[in-house]
């Protein structure tokens, strides 16, 4: 009966896990990596969050890690400048989508709650951002 016992309790563990957490929460997190290149490379990264104030800067290549959500539970939304001397400026807006992680939750349906208050209902998109000047 023990042997039983410790073969289930992994299973169980597990169970418990998906339940308490959203799908999203879990598999996503409440932050995305977004990487950021260009060719040539070593061109002036800023990224602006959606009240125009800036969140990152960096040089290409880098990788930003930005927030999914909002404070009041909504998409982020954010505005990357890439700047290279003698080239055209390159502007990415980043948007946040329902991402499908999220769609599981009709399972539980805990993470219908728990993923709208961690942000981790969102994917940004475009999820890369890369610049070819010209």
């Amino acid at each position: 009966m023990k042997i039983r016992t410790l073969k289930l309790l992994p299973a169980a563990l597990l169970a418990i896990v998906v339940v308490a957490t959203g799908c999203s929460s879990a598999m996503c997190g409440r932050k995305q990596t977004v990487p950021v290149t260009s060719k040539p490379t070593g061109a002036a990264v800023t990224v602006y969050d959606r009240f125009n104030e800036v969140v990152f800067r960096g040089t290409t290549p880098c990788c930003v890690t930005l927030d999914r959500g909002t404070e009041d539970h909504s998409a982020a939304a954010y505005r990357v400048t890439v700047t290279k001397e003698g080239f055209a400026t390159d502007e990415v807006f980043l948007k946040g989508k329902t991402n499908r992680a999220y769609l599981l939750n009709a399972l539980n349906g805990v993470g219908l709650v728990a993923d709208p208050l961690t942000g981790a209902m969102w994917t940004l998109s475009p999820t890369e951002v890369e610049t070819v000047f010209h």
